[in-house]
């Protein structure tokens, strides 16, 4: 078994997933669930029965990236500029 989330509501075999929400789901579903957008919270090994978490790449690169692109209040340009006289 497995743990994931989408980030949008999310339709597979039938079933509506809503967005932010985690699911458990059997391992034979995560590939496809992958491929329409879920990301994997948690997975259980099946050799030792623990949890490990593990948090899809392109979500913590999204997170960074929206933190660098912020755009900073524009501010007003103090210096006036002179017209030369002829």
């Amino acid at each position: 078994m497995a743990t994931v989330k989408f980030l949008t509501t999310t339709k597979y075999h039938g079933s509506f997933f809503p967005p932010h929400e985690n699911v458990e789901v059997d391992d034979a579903d995560i590939d496809e669930m992958v491929k329409i957008g879920a990301i994997i919270v948690s997975k259980d090994n099946k050799s030792t029965g623990e949890k490990t978490s593990s948090v899809d790449a392109s979500e913590d690169t999204s997170e960074k990236k929206s933190e660098s692109t912020k755009t900073k209040a524009p501010t007003k340009n103090t210096k006036t500029t002179e017209k030369k006289s002829k």
